[in-house]
């Protein structure tokens, strides 16, 4: 075993990249004009989420927001970013 081997770990124990699906680029819906609550935002989630995995377009991971809701993100991950895009 190597220097490298024993700093960052072996790589014999690691997943096969043909039994996972690579998930390589991304959708980040950015907004800036305030949101009441966050009702408005986990409703959106919710939806998207649904969508993305009912037609396979990838994962839904997540949102930020400010604290005084004036701005956030919502973030999407899949293999192919136009798709997920039309999708939503």
């Amino acid at each position: 075993m190597g220097i490298l081997d024993k700093l960052f770990g072996s790589n014999k124990n690691s997943v096969s990249k043909t039994n996972e699906q690579k998930i390589e680029h991304a959708v980040i819906i950015y907004f800036n004009n305030g949101i009441k609550g966050m009702d408005e935002i986990y409703e959106l989630s919710d939806e998207l989420r649904t969508i993305i995995e009912k037609n396979n377009l990838g994962e839904f991971d997540g949102h930020e927001v400010a604290i005084d809701n004036s701005d956030g993100s919502l973030y999407m991950y899949g293999p192919n970013a136009e798709l997920l895009f039309k999708g939503i």
